[in-house]
């Protein structure tokens, strides 16, 4: 067992385990994760209760297989960072795709984000395992315009920034300052791009 999944080998089983994690990607685009049991789950999927603890210890379990499911549609719709011919473009284009990704899958990024926040050891590892990968995106889509002394010291801050300056207005807009809620999405993009583009002119 790692991280409380049980190992599904059958076919019948690992149908099972499949239509348990579709439930409770449905669910999430209604509730919290905290906010669902796994009765609810389970109602949802059409299972028993027991059948969903015989492949999950427990609810925290599903943190690991959220965060696959966000890999796998990564994965499945691949975003392209294309060639661009100006820094301006490039960080167009770095702000435009961090955007779009949140909402394209914002239950998934809420439940996983909220929960890597309070229990890190669940998915820790994969989790810094992406970070290195969006820093390392960054960084490839600077190179061709800014020295390698400035992308090493300012890459860190650019794929900080747009990897979560959207989350409060995109993830958690109910519950942020009304200043936020008040904020047009496509507005605080062209912002971020103009003061990201003027830092790297700096």
């Amino acid at each position: 067992m790692t991280n409380g999944i049980k190992p599904a080998q059958q076919k019948r089983s690992l149908e099972k385990q499949k239509k348990i994690i579709i439930a409770l990607e449905t669910l999430l685009k209604e509730k919290d994760f905290s906010q669902i049991s796994v009765a609810a789950i389970a109602d949802k999927a059409g299972v028993a209760v027991g059948t969903v603890y015989r492949r999950f210890a427990n609810k925290d379990a599903f943190l690991p297989i959220l965060l696959e499911r966000m890999k796998e549609k990564a994965k499945e719709q691949p975003v392209e960072l294309s060639e661009v011919s100006t820094l301006e473009d490039a960080i167009t284009q770095l702000v435009s795709i961090a955007l779009m990704q949140l909402k394209e899958d914002r239950n998934l990024f809420r439940a996983i984000y909220l929960n890597v926040r309070l229990n890190p050891h669940l998915i820790a590892d994969d989790w810094e395992e992406m970070e290195k990968q969006a820093l390392s995106q960054v960084e490839n889509l600077l190179r061709p315009f800014i020295t390698e002394d400035k992308r090493v010291r300012l890459a860190p801050f650019i794929a900080y920034v747009a990897g979560t300056v959207f989350i409060e207005k995109i993830l958690f807009n109910e519950t942020a300052p009304y200043w936020v809620q008040k904020l047009d999405e496509n507005d605080m993009a062209t912002h971020i791009k103009t003061m990201l583009v003027a830092l790297l002119h700096s």
